[in-house]
């Protein structure tokens, strides 16, 4: 069982399968080439997704040292790196920001890093990050912790979170951006009642189709009333069913999708979602 941030209405308890715990680690592994001889340093909660489910994947998958700090730190983050001789970093798009303002310093192009990893990278603070750190490759992913709609971006293509493959390929793909009404984020539907996938230039809502393999599955919340909200049905064919994300991408002319904001009723502080509704419970409980 792990938390969501939170993202409409309380945090929520998510359940968790063994093979998407293994998945985490296993599929970048893989995209990426690591091994057990990389050294991967994080800054970030194991209760967060991309922490505990990428970073002590490798640890588990592949053998993988993880260097765990008990709380980030900006000025400290370089020292750290260099010292455990870590490989590869694990970020969200904050940390970059935080790390940009801090005054240069030595240890900040003496490392061992080739790699990067996470997500929330605007194109700017990438660009900053490569040049000014020497990072040599920064993998870029999609992911929510409850989500069945994983994209990732192990190709170094500026900016982007993930690929979503055109053609005829792109109605068998397991996710897809489609149209939707940007405040209700309810989707828009054609004549037979069935969702429309976003052109390129386009900006949609990402989904998951939900299928009976442990990948594709939904496995919900303790909450079975906000699992079914989660979930929609017709979506590219009568009587077939997807996991809404309620985060918009934009998706460019070569497959490349770009995260464009997360609609909900929340605030993003510190990488983390904290819903409005979390605020006025404590507002008048004081």
């Amino acid at each position: 069982m792990l938390f969501t941030s939170g993202t409409s209405g309380n945090n929520k308890v998510v359940k968790i399968s063994g093979f998407k715990t293994h998945f985490m680690g296993w599929s970048i592994a893989n995209l990426c080439g690591f091994s057990s001889e990389d050294v991967f340093y994080t800054p970030l909660p194991l209760f967060h997704g991309n922490g505990g489910g990428m970073c002590l994947g490798q640890m588990l998958w592949n053998g993988s040292t993880v260097v765990i700090r008990d709380k980030f730190s900006a000025s400290k983050f370089w020292l750290d790196v260099s010292t455990h001789k870590a490989s590869v970093i694990n970020y969200i798009g904050e940390i970059g920001s935080y790390l940009l303002a801090q005054p240069e310093r030595a240890e900040e192009r003496e490392h061992n890093v080739n790699f990067a990893v996470g997500n929330g990278l605007s194109q700017s603070v990438w660009s900053e990050m490569k040049s000014r750190f020497g990072i040599s490759r920064i993998v870029e992913f999609y992911a929510s912790t409850e989500g069945n709609c994983n994209l990732i971006n192990s190709e170094g293509q500026l900016g982007a979170c993930g690929f979503i493959p055109g053609g005829l390929a792109k109605k068998f793909f397991p996710v897809n951006l489609i149209k939707c009404n940007p405040k209700t984020m309810e989707p828009d539907r054609d004549e037979n009642g069935l969702c429309q996938l976003v052109k390129p230039g386009e900006i949609g809502q990402i989904v998951g189709k939900i299928r009976s393999d442990y990948l594709s599955r939904f496995e919900g919340y303790s909450d079975g009333d906000a699992s079914r909200r989660k979930i929609i049905k017709n979506v590219f064919k009568t009587g077939d069913a997807a996991f809404i994300s309620g985060d918009l991408l934009r998706l460019d002319e070569n497959g490349w999708c770009y995260f464009v904001q997360r609609v909900a009723d929340c605030y993003r502080i510190n990488g983390e979602n904290i819903s409005s509704t979390m605020i006025e419970d404590q507002s008048k409980q004081s």
